[in-house]
């Protein structure tokens, strides 16, 4: 069947206009391994249901399937086309699709950890709240709260603790996106922590920075942040600070 299937952006006669070949062709998708040829065929489905204007809950199940997809394959540009269509079109019928408050906390996550201007910790926070303001049935959910507490927290510069709070509760999709930043927000931790402790434990140190110590490159992000080697079970920040005068 997807030899069958062509490009919808580069033909119009594609069986995928047929509304009954779309939700064949997702059941044959579902049923395969997932792989960058799959991830195509998802592509060629959505831009499917875009030409025909559906509005509905297959097409919902799709971009969903899509977000899922891309979260897995850590493929950020097809994440935000499935996010902002379902945002701007899908989620503005009437129902209440089971799934909407997750996808929209993965969208506020996006808009904060990934979508990042030059210097800045965070997306902006403005482009959060606009997506936020959105949905007020759904502001009580606790994806969506974790979500605009995540985003409180660095605006706090930085509340670590929050930042663990509402990490202990993630997800593994929700991860996936939020550690796009790690780079970044550990050397803003660093430096804040630095300052209020000249020796720290270095298991304080590895948790509050959301550093994995069953990593393989663990104590290099350490030696990084800290210009020293890991030979001990504390970590001397006073160095860092030397090191920059």
């Amino acid at each position: 069947m997807k030899d069958e299937v062509l490009m919808i952006s580069r033909s119009g006669t594609s069986k995928l206009l047929d509304k009954g070949f779309q939700e064949q062709f997702y059941e044959a998708i579902k049923s395969r391994k997932r792989d960058d040829s799959l991830q195509l065929d998802v592509r060629k489905l959505r831009e499917a249901i875009v030409a025909t204007g559906r509005n509905d809950k297959f097409a919902v199940d799709v971009y969903e399937y899509s977000v899922d997809l891309a979260i897995s394959s850590g493929n950020f540009q097809e994440l935000i086309k499935s996010l902002s269509y379902l945002h701007s079109f899908l989620y503005d019928n009437a129902v209440d699709y089971p799934r909407k408050a997750e996808i929209i906390a993965y969208y506020l996550y996006y808009l904060t950890c990934y979508t990042v201007s030059e210097n800045k910790l965070t997306g902006s926070t403005i482009e959060v709240l606009k997506v936020y303001q959105k949905y007020p049935a759904l502001t009580d959910e606790r994806v969506i709260v974790q979500a605009i507490d995540w985003l409180r927290a660095l605006n706090l510069d930085v509340d670590y603790v929050g930042l663990q709070n509402v990490w202990k509760n993630t997800s593994t999709s929700e991860r996936i996106i939020i550690q796009t930043m790690f780079p970044r927000l550990r050397v803003r931790l660093s430096k804040l922590i630095s300052k209020s402790y000249f020796t720290i434990p270095l298991e304080f140190f590895l948790q509050n920075l959301f550093i994995d110590s069953n990593s393989p490159d663990w104590k290099e992000v350490v030696r990084i942040l800290t210009d020293q080697e890991v030979t001990s079970e504390t970590i001397s920040l006073e160095l860092k600070k030397r090191s920059k005068k």
